[in-house]
């Protein structure tokens, strides 16, 4: 049988801690975000709160920390590449340091050359590193204020403090710690995703449950794309078309809320969660009337924060719906 499916999927996304939401300093800084401008579905995120153990973190070989993590009353020992942290990152800085070297080793050295021992003795990079760093003392359970001489030999040796947050690190470094990243809410706006979280209702009731000093909340902002897909059988070969579906960009979002809350069955979402698709009123005036006879909603991110679920769908990276249209 040809099918017609209307096919909506996550392009980028970005989550953020909800406090930041409310920040006004932080808030300029993530209204330019692209990402953010540009995203028309939201996601309220729940996890079993991850916390650093300062006083357990101390600098080790090979430009290296190591210390504690720990989460649901458990420690778990880590250790993270300082080196790799600035050279390997996705950042601006991360980009363009690989433009200027071509190797990890080729920036530590440059960035470390300048430090020499007064007494003359040499010192390798890994001892330069680890006779130079220092985890401060004003580092929290939730960041980790690291002076690094690598970034200071980058700032003609003046003194740089990275602060690391604990699940920008766990993202970073792909640290299996994270269990649960539960959807607690899905929402959509046709104007600013990050003006509608901020003054969300859902907030007050999801913030308020007697759990929450046990998690941590984040907003997720969601960049959906979308594309009709012809599946046709002609003469026993199968062929695939794609081509965009002509649908307002109201419209499309809608549709894909509905479908994702329908998937996903957020605890703090009551429309759509047990409806019959293809009976939803945006879905049978947009899609039905247009000869489109299947939906298609894919969600597919990268890195551990990208691991959601719910209780009614596992947490992993990729997740599809797929459903059939009344004629």
């Amino acid at each position: 049988m040809n099918k017609k499916y209307f096919s909506t999927y996550v392009s980028q996304y970005m989550y953020q801690p909800h406090y930041r939401i409310f920040d006004d300093e932080n808030m300029k800084i993530l209204e330019e975000s692209k990402v953010i401008s540009q995203s028309t579905i939201y996601a309220i995120v729940k996890t079993p709160k991850v916390r650093f153990v300062p006083s357990s973190f101390s600098v080790t070989n090979d430009f290296c920390l190591k210390g504690k993590l720990v989460v649901n009353d458990k420690h778990h020992d880590v250790i993270f590449n300082m080196a790799k942290y600035w050279f390997n990152g996705e950042s601006d800085l991360s980009v363009n340091l690989r433009s200027r070297f071509q190797t990890i080793e080729e920036f530590v050295d440059y960035a470390l050359s300048g430090f020499r021992s007064i007494e003359g003795i040499h010192y390798s990079n890994s001892e330069k590193y680890c006779r130079l760093a220092i985890v401060n003392s004003d580092s929290t359970d939730e960041q980790l204020n690291i002076t690094c001489p690598i970034a200071s030999g980058m700032n003609d040796g003046v003194p740089v403090v990275a602060s690391l947050f604990v699940y920008q690190l766990i993202n970073h470094y792909d640290i299996e710690i994270l269990d649960e990243l539960e959807i607690c809410y899905i929402g959509k706006s046709s104007k600013s995703t990050f003006d509608r979280l901020k003054k969300h209702e859902k907030w007050g009731p999801i913030l308020s449950s007697r759990y929450n000093e046990y998690y941590d909340y984040f907003a997720y902002f969601f960049v959906i794309d979308e594309t009709s897909i012809y599946k046709l059988n002609s003469n026993g070969n199968d062929l695939m078309l794609r081509t965009g579906s002509g649908l307002p960009k109201g419209a499309i979002t809608s549709i894909c809320e509905a479908t994702l809350i329908n998937y996903f069955k957020p605890d703090f979402n009551k429309e759509f969660v047990n409806t019959d698709i293809s009976t939803i009123k945006v879905v049978k005036d947009w899609l039905s009337t247009k000869g489109f006879n299947a939906i298609l909603t894919e969600v597919e991110l990268e890195g551990l924060m990208g691991r959601l679920g719910t209780k009614h769908k596992p947490y992993m990276l990729r997740h599809e719906f797929e459903g059939s249209l009344a004629p």
